[in-house]
């Protein structure tokens, strides 16, 4: 999901500010005025899953930012980024164990360490949850695969 873009399957809750485009770079949106913004996704299943997340900070000289990712008011992870001159994007990864995602409408909120600058905190590019469970089809695909080797 590619936050900065319109259309996407997802809806904006508290803590948002505007989407930004850099010259060449990606679309993104602001962490703004607060320290936790909400983002609310539908998914179709409940499983355990990956989740990826782009973001890049608004740094102070003296403070290194901090992002904590909690789900549905469950705390999954925290990251310290980097410190580093200038705009630039980092990736973090977590596991969202089962039984913290459901099926329908799930809240993720990410908690920043401070905002500077004009309330800014973090800048969120893209995020991605994805089951850690087959899909069906792979599955079946796999048993079909296992019961011929056996011939």
């Amino acid at each position: 999901m590619d936050v900065g873009e319109k259309g996407q399957p997802a809806e904006f809750g508290f803590g948002w500010g505007r989407f930004e485009k850099s010259r060449g770079g990606p679309n993104y949106a602001w962490m703004r005025n607060h320290l936790e913004a909400d983002l609310w996704v539908s998914l179709a299943s409940g499983d355990a899953a990956d989740f990826e997340i782009r973001v890049a900070a608004f740094y102070t000289p003296q403070r290194r930012q901090t992002l904590g990712l909690y789900v549905n008011d469950r705390f999954i992870a925290e990251w310290v980024f980097p410190h580093v001159d200038g705009f630039s994007f980092e990736c973090f990864e977590a596991v969202i164990p089962e039984g913290v995602l459901t099926p329908g409408r799930n809240r993720i909120t990410l908690r920043a360490g401070y905002t500077a600058g004009r309330g800014h905190a973090v800048a969120v590019d893209w995020l991605r949850v994805k089951s850690r469970q087959p899909s069906a089809s792979a599955t079946v695909a796999q048993a079909a695969a296992e019961a011929s080797e056996r011939r």
